[in-house]
This record gives C-alpha cells, sequence and structure tokens, in this order.
C-alpha cells in the first residue's frame, strides 16, 4: 500500500494515481491495474515503459461479453478482442504479468481461451456467473 501523508481534518490533499503506483513499486509491491488500457496505454507511448508504476494487467472480458440486460454471456466481438489482445500483447512486452477473467459456459470458447492464455504465457479465470464462483 502507498503512504499517505496525515493532514488534519479539513485540510484537503491530492495524490497523483501515478506517484501512489510508484511508491508503490518502489516499496516492492505488486501493482495490478483492472483493465486501464487507455491510461496504461497513453502512459507506454509517453514514457517508453509502465513498469515503474505497475507490475501486471487485468482485463476482463477479452474472449467473452456479458449481456448485462439478460444477465447471459456471449462470444466477445472480433474487434474488442483483437484491440485487446494487442493492448495485453505490449504490457507483456513491458514486463507486466497478464490476467484475463472471462464469462462464459460455453466450453468451445473455454477451450479457445485456455490455449491461448497458455500459448501467451497469461493467467486467467474463467468464471460460470457473474458471482466469480463465490
Amino acid at each position: 500500500m502507498s503512504r499517505v501523508p496525515y493532514f488534519p481534518q479539513g485540510m484537503s490533499f491530492k495524490v497523483s494515481p501515478v506517484a501512489s503506483m510508484a511508491d508503490t513499486r518502489a516499496m516492492g509491491k505488486p501493482v495490478v491495474v483492472n483493465g486501464g488500457d487507455i491510461y496504461v496505454t497513453a502512459y507506454q507511448s509517453r514514457y517508453g515503459s509502465a513498469a515503474d508504476i505497475m507490475t501486471g494487467v487485468n482485463q476482463e472480458s477479452v474472449w467473452s461479453r456479458i449481456d448485462f440486460t439478460t444477465q447471459t454471456f456471449h462470444t466477445q466481438k472480433k474487434t474488442e478482442r483483437e484491440y485487446f489482445c494487442q493492448y495485453l500483447q505490449a504490457c507483456k512486452a513491458d514486463g507486466m504479468d497478464v490476467y484475463l477473467l472471462e464469462y462464459t459456459t460455453d466450453h468451445k470458447l473455454i477451450r479457445r481461451i485456455k490455449k491461448y492464455c497458455r500459448k501467451k504465457k497469461y493467467d486467467y479465470y474463467i468464471a460460470d456467473s457473474l458471482e466469480l464462483g463465490i
């Protein structure tokens, strides 16, 4: 966890997310960003790497998607999948651990996800419900 200085009640302060993440990394602690593709990509573009602020990325619904209206699972659209696959590959190339969280009960899709993750050396969790097995 990052250190946050004590301020008397009523006194406001702002802590930059980057500073907080960098402090956490400096303490040798892992920092995993959930999603964050726009922010992480912009940071990598500007500074060349995000290794100073994060150790990993978790991305949901790369291969699967959720229809929250009907509470059903579907296969992700190809354009979305390709976008996130490129993002995750850039993160892996930057030295990050990559985690996928997928929602599906489709056995064929589960096999594809497992094969893809083994090939890329990504960790994954495939949930068969929105409750994540809880």
